[in-house]
């Protein structure tokens, strides 16, 4: 639990320093298939600061969105049943 909440301050620290940088709100976060929407909202709409591997970034961003297909398509059903398609 301490791990964490050190990572989680190191985090906010890091987004405010940032944030000063840029001019503008940052927020920080981990891609994971653990959080699908958040992971697809950050690919398709973020603008990427930095990249150290390019090929993990598109691997990462594949994987994102055949995640995310594969989940829409699960839910495909529940969604017209609710007219959200």
């Amino acid at each position: 639990m301490d791990y964490n909440l050190a990572r989680l301050s190191a985090c906010a620290h890091s987004s405010a320093v940032l944030s000063g940088v840029v001019g503008r709100q940052v927020d920080i976060g981990v891609i994971s298939p653990r959080n699908l929407v958040y992971a697809m909202q950050a690919v398709s709409m973020a603008q990427l600061l930095f990249c150290r591997n390019a090929v993990e970034k598109d691997q990462i961003i594949m994987r994102v969105y055949s995640l995310y297909a594969k989940l829409r398509e699960d839910r495909a059903e529940v969604e017209q049943a609710y007219g959200y398609r």
